[in-house]
């Protein structure tokens, strides 16, 4: 059953799915010869037929029963039966008896007895025959109140004419006699015929109470004549349950049991089909209706398919109808979604439960939440989803749906899965309505423009625009769906796509003054493509180092690019994760020893984020060696190192709370990166004096004084020293 597990085939969106006898369709119509057969009745029926031939002595009337359930196969297992050689030959007649469309009693005994006439030939022994059946009905409209058997009679004549007819009722009643005399005579005449009859009685089970009890007094005392055999078709259960509230029966199913057994001899069943049956049928379907395809990438899907979701079919499609209706349903759910947007396994289950449990398919979408979130309880409590949907189940049905259920919903299950994700899944929130609704919602990007987006690595600010558009419900289908393309469009393209996006996003949330705001669409764009970058198997170190470095200072590259690799290592991706940390932290080391040494005011892009970063890394101890190593060679001092842990703000607005200042000095980092043992080793004499301090002076020396000010004094903040009224009196930590 590969076919399972993969997109549409053309077969099913061109509807192509063919319906010949050696696979199943969703035609529920009896066969009618055995070159039709698939469920292996072929042998049963003809061994069924010998025994009617045997057991029907010449001169006797027997009555066999075929039981089975509705949609089981009686009335092909009938039709299989009559075209078996035994039966089939000039010695036996085979008519049908439909009761059910009698409209009253009358009409049923009517319609019986025509059946019976139509049976007999036309020779010296049927005239016989046909003249007395006459009298006998007659005898029997009149006991019942009825007309007199009229309609009878116009059967009795269709070779002589009404003006015969009318004589042979004249005749008859000149010389009434009673009904045993008539019916012994009838029967006398039947041992002379040189056939027997068979009369297939299909469908009894539908009758209404009163109807089914006439019928069987019918058969049992009225037409029980030599050479006159009947085949009753029916399923049992029902036609006891209708039996019983017969007045006649007596009152309960096994009295109705009991009234069966006095009027049938030789009861047979149709046989219930096998596992390997209902197995076949099921894969020649799924091979028409999906391609198959290789299942590496789904092992769990193909592994919980074949051991539970068989056991469900097993249990519930058991007859023919069943899976009729099931391979009808299914071809036309495949052409309805064509390749849509459904996961092939997904849309299989589901069409079961709307098979086996037509109630419950149409709760699901008023359980949407229960069903996609998880409804476990403590204690004794039954989940929400139980309480929703199972009302009025016994445990067995029950145990079925669960299976079906916590296969399409893992997160119901008290262990769900740690892979809760099938593409296209149900349970997958973008794509749930498209189950029910027959067609994806208007308000939901389709995967097919979602991909043509993602894989245009040369238009990121397309797909910028995109989600940046007036359409929320639209972008936040775009925003859901983002992770889950990865798996459809994982290739070089989508990578540059995504590197693209990220950028675009990380830019897209600086201000003029590149200050960073982590809010607005930019934001949650961010956000979605590292979801991607950190989903993908490898991240694409080089082209992320590439894409920052070029376009921004290495403060802000480190920042963005610590994002994708946390990220990245959250998803699982450490070794990818790692490097890309490691990378940019050998950045930012060379960056550290080259502004230190060349102490260049205007060759800076340092800061906080690479810093804090790189401080944090593994191979932190290496630099702090670096550093100790320069202040001994004299290239820089303690002061120098302190430059690098200030920031600056820059403002739009004119005055003094405008352009752009020293705002800050990073003490806690600066201490990670100058120990006390580093500081022991150098002295430095700068003019800390605050009148002399420019928090605007962006030369080297003028940060060196601020440091100097900012180790001498403790302070941090400098707004107050900018904006005047803070004495460097207040301010000296002793």
């Amino acid at each position: 059953m590969s076919g399972l597990f993969t997109p549409f085939s053309d077969a099913a969106k061109n509807n192509t799915v063919k319906t010949d006898g050696d696979s199943v369709s969703g035609r529920d119509l009896p066969i009618t010869k055995i070159s039709e057969d698939r469920f292996e009745r072929s042998a049963y029926s003809a061994q069924l037929a010998n025994i009617i031939c045997d057991v029907a002595p010449w001169g006797a009337s027997t009555v066999f029963s075929l039981t089975g359930q509705w949609g089981s196969g009686k009335t092909s297992l009938v039709n299989l039966i009559r075209s078996e050689e035994s039966l089939s030959n000039e010695k036996w007649t085979i008519v049908d008896f439909n009761p059910w469309v009698a409209s009253d009693p009358q009409s049923l005994i009517e319609e019986f007895y025509r059946v019976i006439v139509g049976t007999v030939p036309d020779d010296k022994t049927g005239q016989k025959i046909k003249t007395v059946l006459q009298k006998t009905f007659s005898t029997i409209g009149s006991i019942a109140g009825g007309v007199g058997g009229f309609g009878v009679l116009e059967a009795l004549a269709l070779s002589k004419g009404v003006d015969a007819a009318n004589a042979v009722y004249k005749t008859w009643k000149q010389e009434q006699d009673s009904w045993p005399t008539l019916y012994t005579r009838a029967a006398n005449h039947f041992k002379d015929l040189n056939k027997r009859i068979l009369i297939v009685v299909d469908d009894i089970d539908r009758l209404h109470t009163d109807e089914l009890a006439l019928l069987m007094k019918v058969i049992r005392l009225l037409g029980r004549f030599p050479q006159v055999n009947y085949l009753l078709v029916y399923e049992e259960e029902s036609l006891l349950t209708t039996l019983a509230r017969s007045t006649a029966v007596g009152g309960s199913e096994d009295d109705a049991l009991r009234f069966m057994e006095k009027i049938v001899q030789y009861p047979f069943d149709v046989p219930p089909l096998t596992s390997f049956q209902i197995e076949k049928e099921l894969s020649a379907l799924f091979d028409k209706l999906f391609q198959g395809v290789s299942l590496s990438g789904d092992p769990e899907d193909f592994a919980l398919v074949k051991s539970r979701m068989f056991d469900v079919w097993e249990k519930t499609l058991v007859t023919p109808r069943l899976l009729h209706r099931f391979a009808a349903l299914l071809t036309n759910w495949t052409r309805i979604y064509g390749s849509g947007e459904v996961n092939g396994v997904d849309l299989t289950i589901l069409a079961t439960i709307r098979i086996v449990f037509p109630s419950v398919y149409k709760r699901l979408s008023r359980a949407k939440e229960v069903l996609l979130q998880g409804g476990r309880t403590t204690g004794s409590q039954k989940p929400g989803w139980e309480k929703q949907l199972c009302e009025g189940m016994n445990n067995e049905q029950m145990d079925l749906l669960k299976t079906m259920l916590l296969f399409l919903f893992p997160r119901l299950s008290d262990h769900p899965s740690t892979r809760m994700h099938r593409e296209r899944g149900i349970s997958t929130e973008v794509y749930f309505d498209t189950y029910l609704m027959f067609q994806r919602p208007g308000h939901v990007i389709s995967d097919e423009q979602l991909d043509k987006y993602l894989s245009n690595a040369d238009d990121a600010m397309g797909f910028v625009d995109l989600i940046n558009s007036d359409d929320n419900d639209m972008v936040a289908s775009v925003m859901k769906k983002l992770p889950l393309a990865i798996d459809r469009l994982d290739g070089e393209g989508v990578r540059h796509m995504a590197v693209e996006v990220l950028f675009t996003a990380a830019n897209g949330m600086h201000d003029k003054g590149r200050q960073v705001r982590m809010s607005g669409i930019f934001s949650d764009l961010y956000s979605h493509a590292c979801s991607i970058l950190g989903a993908l198997p490898q991240l694409p170190v080089e082209q992320l180092y590439e894409k920052f470095f070029s376009e921004m200072t290495l403060n802000e590259a480190a920042f963005w690019l610590n994002q994708v690799g946390e990220r990245a290592r959250a998803c699982g991706n450490d070794v990818s994760g790692l490097e890309l940390f490691r990378k940019v932290n050998i950045k930012t080391e060379a960056r550290i020893l080259s502004v230190l040494k060349n102490q260049d005011p205007s060759d800076w892009d340092l800061g906080p984020y690479s810093l804090g970063i790189l401080a944090k890394s593994s191979n932190f101890s290496s630099v702090l060696k670096s550093l100790q190593s320069g202040i001994e060679e004299h290239q820089f001092d303690v002061i120098d190192i302190g430059v690098l842990f200030l920031t600056t703000v820059y403002s739009s607005r004119q005055g003094p709370s405008g352009g752009a200042w020293i705002d800050s000095f990073q003490h806690s980092l600066f201490s990670r990166y100058v120990p006390d043992s580093l500081r022991a080793i150098t002295k430095s004499e700068v003019d800390v004096e605050l009148g002399k301090i420019q928090f605007t002076d962006f030369s080297w020396e003028g940060k060196r004084k601020v440091v100097a000010y900012a180790l001498e004094t403790g302070r941090s903040d400098f707004t107050r020293e900018r904006l005047g009224g803070y004495s460097i009196a207040d301010s000296i930590v002793d």
